[in-house]
């Protein structure tokens, strides 16, 4: 990667930089206006993941692992999940979690459930948007503070779902 090509980014109020060698040097204009909508996840959802080694570069190597661990025989929801933890970014690549899967030993995550801002985004060769997106969605009004950033992939063929908890369901979880 050239140095000029990186941008630091506000992402969960610390600097974020694209890694990505293609075009993120015009990367604020790049992106659309997004339509931003209220999603609800009615119920907590039970996932089973793996935890990036790095962030932001080792997400590739956690969805490589967690395909290695799980396989492609059954039809999965997949989700990435961003966390601070500690001052520290934390990310998992998730899948919902299957009868038979404690024998796999990943690690857990619960998605809690509530209400989300979120917004659509063809994800495939854009990926270095994606920081940018949640930059502007954690901005929002009605974000909670301290909120996840959820990835929920595959909503459609080629679109992945981009949500931030809605201050308002940080009420339902208590």
């Amino acid at each position: 990667m050239q140095a000029e090509m990186a941008q630091t980014l506000p992402y969960y109020g610390v600097p974020y930089t694209c890694s990505i060698s293609c075009c993120c040097r015009n990367l604020t204009t790049n992106i659309k206006a997004m339509e931003i909508t209220e999603f609800e996840i009615a119920d907590n959802i039970l996932t089973i993941c793996v935890a990036a080694p790095s962030f932001p570069m080792g997400i590739k190597t956690a969805y490589d692992n967690l395909n290695k661990a799980v396989g492609m025989d059954k039809p999965r929801d997949l989700y990435g999940v961003t966390e601070m933890v500690n001052g520290t970014i934390i990310y998992h690549a998730c899948v919902n979690k299957l009868a038979g899967d404690d024998a796999l030993g990943l690690d857990e995550y619960t998605i809690p459930k509530g209400k989300y801002l979120a917004t659509l985004f063809e994800w495939e060769g854009n990926e270095h948007q994606i920081g940018q997106i949640f930059s502007e969605l954690l901005q929002h009004p009605d974000a909670k503070p301290g909120s996840i950033g959820l990835e929920q992939y595959y909503v459609t063929p080629k679109e992945a779902r981009l949500m931030v908890q809605e201050r308002l369901s940080e009420l339902v979880n208590e």
